[in-house]
């Protein structure tokens, strides 16, 4: 397979605890596989990786997940099948999960079929399985300006302690 000239990759920290920014990468294309190699550790270092401004098809998103070890079928797949869930919570690919809460009227939603605007009931991971992924690989396709956590715990704020 023919791997296209990738622009220069660089990884930075993100200068919070962990993860790093990798720019000079186009994931919808062939990655080098020494390129392949740094991405593997700089996954392995700084435990979380952003992509910024990629552009890419379901197949393609599959294709760079690979790239960090082979992707496993998302237990939500079956449900939503079973629930018989409109074919737009699907994806292409089984090993996809689509997550959002845009309701099939095109409108955000508070609740939108096991998965809910301020806390998402399910586990993309699939982290309660015998032999878990190493990871899992999120493309956001439209992000807020502020916010957007993928699971909030909506605790009450810290009260000072008394002095």
């Amino acid at each position: 397979m023919m791997h296209k000239k990738q622009m220069s990759l660089q990884i930075e920290p993100t200068g919070g605890p962990l993860g790093a920014i990798v720019t000079g990468i186009d994931l919808a294309t062939p990655v080098a596989p020494e390129d392949q190699s740094r991405l593997m550790v700089a996954w392995r270092h700084h435990l979380l990786l952003i992509f910024p401004g990629q552009n890419l098809t379901q197949s393609q998103h599959l294709a760079a997940a690979k790239l960090f070890g082979e992707p496993v079928v998302s237990g939500n797949k079956a449900y939503f099948e079973r629930t018989g869930t409109s074919e737009f919570m699907v994806a292409e690919h089984p090993e996809i999960s689509v997550v959002h809460n845009i309701g099939e009227e095109g409108r955000v939603v508070r609740r939108n079929n096991a998965l809910g605007s301020d806390e998402i009931d399910w586990h993309s991971d699939n982290s309660y399985l015998d032999n878990p992924p190493l990871g899992s690989m999120l493309y956001g396709k439209t992000i807020p300006d502020l916010g957007g956590d993928t699971g909030q715990l909506h605790l009450p704020p810290r009260q000072k302690a008394q002095q």
